[in-house]
């Protein structure tokens, strides 16, 4: 991780609660990406940032590329 920027915490998470996060890759310049990523319990923001990430070149990535865990 190279930079964080906007982070956001709208909300606590507490135990029990079914943390939802997604990311998308929404700028690539080679080497470094911008992630854009948000965390969900039922549906409800608890959380957000952007992210500048510094990528080895052994890691495929593409624009628009989503992730959800």
């Amino acid at each position: 991780i190279a930079k964080i920027d906007g982070a956001k915490f709208k909300r606590p998470v507490v135990p029990g609660d079914q943390l939802v996060i997604t990311s998308e890759i929404i700028k690539d310049r080679g080497a470094m990406i911008l992630i854009t990523c948000k965390a969900e319990v039922e549906g409800k923001p608890v959380a957000e940032a952007k992210i500048w990430a510094h990528v080895s070149s052994s890691m495929p990535v593409s624009k628009g590329a989503k992730v959800s865990s």
